[in-house]
């Protein structure tokens, strides 16, 4: 009776053999050249050397391929140790340096699976580019560049910097808004708005909250922030924050006369 097994396929990041796989190149790690070499599928070796422990005796350290894991966000982590100083990296990050060059960009993945350290799946990408895939790959209601704010929508871009380009009482117009700065990037300054948001005037430690729409107090009480009250007008808050002024001038004076 002929029976057929499935064989797991290890993804090439968990291979720990020493065989070189298929298409695979190796370079030397920059700053940990001799002790360390990253591979363009994104494995990582420890070299054969001689290693010295604590000035006392050397000891030969054979070739192997270093084991690694991820962190709670899904990207691939190693760690890698020079003159007994150990160092945890992200190996897209390790195989950019040695494969592309040190560059201060972001770098993106561009089948956008973390784990995907290969150097035909990474490259070097602008602060704006990086959002811009970022949000495009998430799950939201809102377009790219529109952010709802209670019952408006607030409509940004980023390019270098953040430009705040207004606030819309409809998606439409904050998406239209987002559009036309896109289309004329060399002069985003003309679009930026420069309406600023109207804060009540109010006095120190009360603060108005969208939200339920009451005035809160919050005061400063032994190191800690600390909600003492919420009040449906400005007066009501305004009257309780200073009596609880002047309690604390009571309680200082108190203390003072002792």
């Amino acid at each position: 009776m002929n029976t057929s097994s499935k064989i797991a396929v290890i993804p090439h990041w968990q291979n720990l053999s020493l065989e070189n796989l298929e298409g695979e190149v190796w370079k030397e790690i920059p700053n940990y050249e001799g002790v360390y070499s990253v591979s363009n599928l994104g494995r990582i070796k420890s070299l054969e050397r001689d290693v010295n422990y604590l000035d006392r005796f050397t000891r030969k350290k054979y070739a192997m391929i270093l084991s690694t894991n991820q962190d709670n966000n899904g990207y691939v982590l190693c760690r890698l140790m020079n003159r007994n100083i150990g160092k945890t990296f992200r190996v897209h990050r390790v195989v950019a340096l040695a494969f592309i060059g040190e560059s201060n960009l972001f770098i993106d993945h561009i089948n956008e699976i973390k784990w995907d350290n290969r150097l035909v799946n990474i490259e070097y990408v602008n602060y704006r580019e990086n959002c811009h895939r970022y949000q495009k790959n998430r799950p939201k209601k809102e377009p790219i560049g529109v952010s709802k704010v209670d019952l408006k929508y607030r409509s940004a871009i980023f390019y270098n910097r953040k430009y705040n380009l207004g606030t819309f009482e409809t998606i439409e117009d904050a998406k239209n808004a987002y559009d036309k700065a896109l289309g004329d990037l060399d002069n985003l300054h003309l679009y930026e708005s420069t309406v600023k948001k109207e804060r009540p005037d109010l006095p120190r430690g009360i603060t108005y909250r969208n939200d339920t729409k009451r005035y809160s107090i919050r005061k400063r009480i032994d190191g800690k922030y600390k909600s003492l009250g919420c009040f449906k007008t400005k007066n009501e808050a305004i009257k309780r924050l200073e009596e609880i002024q002047e309690e604390m001038k009571q309680k200082i004076k108190k203390l003072n006369a002792i």
